[in-house]
């Protein structure tokens, strides 16, 4: 199996933290994002597409208090590439994880690994726009987002877009 590509780049958004007050903010960020929307390439609409489609994947979190942070990554691949984001969790906290594309009638995978390649998220949700994962740290330490987005209609340039979210409580 190909090692996933590990993606670096942290995009900070200005108005996410509206979704710690409530789910009252969404459209206030929806709205705020439509004017800055990190790409190297791809247009605005298809990132403002992922990163809509995630917020909304965090929506049932949102209305249980889970908190939303202001950190996300953004970013294009090719169908179906698997991806990776290295992030430090802490045992005592409910993370949860919410990826969204550009791409319409996408078939989205999501898991978390610990250090040693375990998977230790609970089992994924995913629609054909976006997908979330839960996970109860077991311990204290550096995991792995791993994710891909098949898409048979990429949605810019034979490529698809995405966001990555990630909240706690």
């Amino acid at each position: 199996m190909k090692s996933p590509t590990i993606q670096r780049s942290v995009h900070r958004s200005r108005v996410a933290p509206g979704l710690m007050v409530g789910g009252g903010w969404l459209v206030m960020i929806w709205i705020g994002l439509a004017g800055w929307i990190p790409g190297a390439g791809a247009s605005d609409a298809n990132f403002t597409d992922a990163i809509t489609n995630a917020m909304e994947a965090a929506l049932p979190q949102v209305e249980e208090d889970v908190m939303v942070r202001e950190e996300f990554w953004a970013g294009e691949a090719e169908p179906g590439e698997q991806l990776a984001v290295r992030h430090q969790l802490f045992r005592g906290n409910e993370y949860w994880f919410w990826l969204g594309t550009g791409a319409a009638e996408a078939e989205i995978v999501i898991a978390v690994y610990d250090e040693e390649g375990r998977r230790v998220s609970m089992k994924p949700e995913a629609t054909d726009r976006f997908a979330r994962v839960r996970i109860n740290p077991p311990r204290t330490g550096t995991y792995l987002v791993v994710f891909s987005i098949a898409a048979e209609e990429p949605d810019w340039d034979g490529m698809v877009t995405w966001a990555l979210y990630y909240g706690f409580r």
